[in-house]
């Protein structure tokens, strides 16, 4: 009786394609959400610029003699004024819808996240199981070996065979 040594199949995920899919998917939701939050930092730092200049505008409008200046002038500041709340308005609700788009790349982030891990979990199952196998197969293999005296002489030539061819 002749005895083959067969090596053992490598491992192979069946899933991989998805896996590959999957991991994919989670990067460009992070590159999303990464561009999100940076498009919200701008917003909030845009609006923090406006209110400022708010401020000042406000603050030297307040501190402008009334009586002395003209009419004009007192009206041009006015008109500045409320031209600066107008741009600081639309800044919050800029900073508002930014703050939306972030929220739902979060979400989908998130959910891309748990789409991954999921078929991780698969991967680590398989591969347990491969492992298992693996060592059933290999045991099997050496109580084969232990339990016939002339198979290990075989063996023997067959690994000697292998190395040389």
């Amino acid at each position: 009786m002749e005895f083959r040594l067969y090596p053992m199949k490598p491992f192979r995920f069946t899933l991989q394609a998805l896996r590959i899919v999957r991991q994919r998917q989670e990067q460009v939701a992070l590159e999303h959400y990464a561009a999100a939050l940076q498009a919200r930092q701008e917003a909030a730092q845009r609006l923090r610029r406006v209110e400022r200049q708010r401020d000042m505008a406000w603050s030297h409008r307040q501190n402008l003699p009334h009586a002395k200046i003209p009419a004009a002038s007192f009206a041009h500041n006015h008109a500045y004024c409320r031209e600066i709340e107008s741009i600081c308005r639309d800044c919050e609700t800029a900073l508002g819808v930014a703050q939306d788009v972030l929220h739902q790349k979060w979400l989908r982030l998130i959910e891309t996240r748990k789409q991954r891990e999921a078929v991780d979990k698969y991967y680590d199952r398989q591969r347990r199981d491969f492992e298992r196998l693996s060592a059933r197969e290999e045991q099997k293999l050496l109580d084969e070996l232990g339990n016939r005296p002339g198979l290990l002489g075989e063996v023997r030539q067959e690994l000697a065979g292998g190395m040389e061819g």
